[in-house]
């Protein structure tokens, strides 16, 4: 699930929530809070203990960025078999 937010400064930011082994999947290599190598790490100590897990992302968007973005989702969301168009990528 996401969803695209403007600010009042006029920023965009794309936030995402997902099981663990899709979110895994489009995770940065890069990230200020560790990235990919971290999240393995704490996804491996919640899964031995048990736990269920969902994982929340977000991305910074230049207004072209999330304009494309926003443009591709309301298109997607206009198709009869929308399950498999509704996965709009950032590149």
């Amino acid at each position: 699930m996401s969803v695209l937010v403007q600010t009042p400064e006029g920023h965009y930011r794309l936030y995402c929530k997902g099981a663990d082994n899709v979110m895994f999947d489009r995770a940065s290599d890069y990230s200020l809070c560790g990235g990919r190598v971290l999240l393995e790490e704490h996804l491996e100590v919640f899964s031995n203990e048990g736990l269920r897990t969902l994982v929340l992302a977000y991305m910074d968007l230049e207004a072209s960025a999330a304009e494309d973005w926003a443009a591709k989702w309301n298109h997607a969301l206009t198709l009869p078999d929308r399950a498999d168009a509704c996965e709009v990528r950032i590149e």
